[in-house]
């Protein structure tokens, strides 16, 4: 579990009144069923990530899946805040801009992080905002404070405009719409590009013309939009991130796909449909640790989703040992092409 998470979570069993916890990836490794709510607590946790949610409700703690909306949260109304702050710096602001509003007077703000994070940076400016000088305990790299809501200076928020979709130049006649909160944003990502430059000789291994497409992981939906223009009959989009389901609906409707279908799942696992091509640019870091156990998720489910005679592409980094991982789920694993940064990956029945 990640350090300034369990600090956190040590403060929890002191605290009493309505908790609302704000969780990201770095909450991904929690035991929430350990975590136990005497009476006098009422815990609500707040997600954009479709497998915490699943892993907290399961539970019998009430998680909320949403890309971090807290206007269904009455004003004044919170006890305390529980935050370890976010990797994505939007997200951080967009928290503690939204703490005064949800705040009763007297509450309190929990954060953690580390140095590289800009925790004090963040510290700081929180304590600004409340007008509170608590002071910031030190763990190792690890740090940790409870500022209190005495008093709001509001000439001390910062700009937030986290909720705007933004637009992401391709060429000149295309673009695509992408927001803070999804992996690689605000540019194109080269792995995605380079699979799509290869379509074409991807659908010439096919000994039929595939008419149903899912794109696995698909952010905000750059390649099966990008795909698109194989006529595919139905097309599919799953991801596990609220913000990345946002923006690729927003996408697929921009560019016409409006009978195409975008559905939150962790790695298309509460799919029952089968596919003809599944396209996938697999994530390989859990915060910023590189991790294969999302490879591993994803070939599973890619298994699990293809018709007898359909076919995958993943594009990984050159170095990523995919094929390894895929023998005992796929009869055949190709590399249909490579360059000095990124492969392609053929898989097959």
């Amino acid at each position: 579990m990640d350090n300034c998470v369990q600090l956190l979570l040590n403060k929890l069993p002191c605290l009493k009144g309505a908790i609302m916890i704000v969780a990201d990836e770095n909450w991904q490794n929690v035991d929430w069923h350990s975590i136990k709510i005497p009476e006098q607590r009422n815990i609500r946790v707040f997600s954009n990530r479709f497998d915490i949610v699943g892993n907290v409700n399961n539970s019998g703690i009430e998680c909320i899946f949403c890309d971090f909306d807290f206007s269904q949260i009455p004003e004044n109304s919170l006890d305390h805040i529980i935050f370890r702050v976010s990797k994505e710096k939007a997200i951080t602001q967009h928290t503690i801009n939204n703490a005064p509003r949800l705040l009763k007077k007297g509450a309190s703000l929990l954060i953690a992080g580390q140095k590289k994070d800009g925790i004090k940076t963040y510290i700081k400016f929180s304590q600004k905002l409340f007008a509170d000088t608590s002071k910031i305990q030190k763990f190792g790299i690890d740090y940790i404070a409870s500022i209190a809501c005495m008093s709001i200076v509001r000439n001390e928020a910062q700009e937030d405009d986290y909720n705007e979709m933004r637009k992401i130049a391709h060429t000149d006649d295309r673009l695509f719409f992408s927001k803070p909160g999804i992996f690689g944003w605000s540019k194109i990502d080269q792995g995605s590009k380079f699979l799509c430059e290869h379509l074409e000789l991807f659908f010439e291994t096919y000994d039929f013309i595939p008419s149903t497409l899912l794109d696995l992981g698909c952010g905000y939906g750059y390649i099966a939009c990008e795909a698109r223009r194989f006529s595919f009959l139905n097309i599919f989009a799953t991801d596990n991130n609220a913000a990345a389901i946002a923006a690729c609906k927003l996408n697929f409707n921009h560019y016409g796909l409006r009978k195409a279908n975008v559905m939150a799942t962790d790695a298309g696992q509460k799919i029952s449909e089968k596919f003809d091509a599944i396209l996938c640019n697999p994530p390989i870091h859990v915060g910023f640790k590189v991790d294969l156990a999302p490879i591993r998720k994803f070939l599973i489910s890619t298994r699990c989703l293809l018709t007898k005679t359909g076919k995958a592409l993943f594009v990984v980094d050159v170095c990523t040992p995919i094929e390894s991982l895929a023998v005992n789920n796929f009869s055949r694993v190709h590399t249909l092409s490579k360059n000095k940064q990124f492969k392609l990956v053929l898989l097959s029945q």
